[in-house]
């Protein structure tokens, strides 16, 4: 049996510690499946990916948004004009 120390966020650990037992299990048994699934695929056991709220695109959209809204120009649409964009 080996001892493995890691570094991890004081919140994330409570979270994570929270939702394990929920499940019934420990941070260590949760740590341990994670490790034997990762072992019997040879990848991950779920597929990493970033939240696109945070790309570089959309949070040059967001600061564009909040300035225009500072300089009081707003643009109003309809739900059907909203619609009618996303197929553009």
């Amino acid at each position: 049996m080996s001892n493995v120390t890691i570094r991890i966020d004081d919140a994330l650990k409570a979270e994570s510690q929270e939702l394990l037992q929920k499940m019934g299990l420990t941070l260590n048994a949760g740590i341990t499946m994670f490790l034997c699934q990762l072992c019997t695929d040879k990848a991950f056991p779920f597929v990493p990916h970033t939240d696109p709220f945070y790309s570089p695109v959309n949070q040059a959209h967001l600061l564009k948004s909040i300035q225009q809204i500072e300089s009081g120009h707003v643009v109003s649409k309809t739900m059907e004009e909203l619609e009618a964009m996303e197929h553009e």
